[in-house]
């Protein structure tokens, strides 16, 4: 009884475990390292605004990033944020590692200084 009060419990830390990771997303930690794997960096944006998208798809072209954008009528579950939180973390951390931060720091200054010209005030 013990056993298997235990063993209930470890089956259902790990499914927490997997939601909290957001294994059950087509965006997750296991399709991150794929792509890292062969090569290819990935930013998902989620319904991002048209102008803005188009930016960041030209400046993350320029730095060997591919923008996607996920639209709101894909009807995106709550559970999908998580892994694509995970999924751009973890791919944050390898454009770095591969990359450099001064150069990762560029693209960001790079968007900054885009956006504020876009920006009225």
């Amino acid at each position: 009884m013990k056993r298997r009060m235990i063993l209930v419990l470890l089956i259902v830390i790990l499914f927490f475990w997997l939601v909290i990771n957001g294994f059950f997303s087509p965006f997750n930690y296991l399709t991150a390292k794929q792509a890292i794997r062969e090569g290819k960096f990935k930013k998902i944006c989620i319904n991002e605004h048209p102008v803005y998208y188009a930016i960041e798809k030209a400046v993350g072209l320029k730095y060997g990033i591919e923008v996607i954008n996920i639209e709101k009528s894909e009807k995106i579950k709550p559970i999908n944020y998580l892994g694509i939180k995970a999924y751009n973390r973890l791919m944050v951390e390898a454009y770095i590692n591969q990359k450099g931060k001064k150069i990762y720091n560029s693209y960001c200054q790079e968007l900054d200084s885009i956006y504020r010209m876009y920006i009225v005030k």
